[in-house]
């Protein structure tokens, strides 16, 4: 009989960008021990699948456009005990990483950092232990962790192009209420712009 260790690792992917999915279906390629198997763009076409999925290891980004946050991470859990879940997101570490792990992620990688930390990660999760959380962007927690989970997914919408109608759509809120968001944003960040916002998210790692 095959050694479970002589086999693939089994993956599957969510994140809502093409560019994350396919570069990193490069990455899994190189690394040789880890197999792809099914990729998701966004929370409900995940959830639909989840039940029959066939994987080891969910590869798991929290902020989707039809549903994320820590809410969405208890519910795959719930109804998928056996997965390992790795968190992989722009968010910093510090106390939002130490709650996707008390949700019962595995593990918590930033984007932005090297691609050999997540492949580190989708390793150890067939030896067990839970990796501690990077410490990569703990300088970004002073003023990011001001925002609340929804004024966090606002802004990750925002500095990646996204529009206050297009928001109001994915999150399926209403214009005031995401210009109340916004509004809430800049004041606890202290910008003035959605341009500011950008600039502030480049310069503290949250996005390239």
């Amino acid at each position: 009989m095959t050694d479970e260790t002589d086999e693939p690792i089994s993956v599957a992917l969510v994140d809502d960008h093409e560019i994350v999915r396919e570069g990193l279906r490069r990455v899994f390629e190189r690394a040789g021990d880890i197999d792809l198997r099914a990729t998701f763009s966004e929370a409900n076409a995940l959830l639909r699948a989840l039940p029959t999925l066939v994987c080891e290891v969910l590869v798991l980004d929290l902020t989707l456009p039809s549903r994320g946050g820590i809410e969405l991470l208890r519910v795959v859990r719930a109804e998928r005990s056996d997965l390992a879940v790795i968190v992989f997101t722009a968010w910093p570490s510090g106390p939002f990483a130490e709650s996707t792990l008390q949700a019962g992620a595995r593990a918590f990688v930033a984007k932005g950092g090297s691609t050999d930390e997540l492949v580190e990660a989708i390793r150890a999760c067939r030896s067990g232990p839970r990796r501690a959380p990077t410490p990569r962007y703990r300088r970004a927690a002073s003023a990011f962790e001001r925002l609340s989970p929804r004024e966090r997914q606002v802004f990750s919408l925002l500095v990646r192009g996204k529009s206050a109608t297009e928001i109001a759509t994915d999150l399926r809120l209403s214009l005031s209420t995401v210009s109340t968001f916004v509004g809430h944003i800049r004041a606890k960040l202290g910008v003035e712009s959605i341009a500011e916002m950008v600039r502030y998210a480049v310069r503290e790692g949250l996005i390239e």
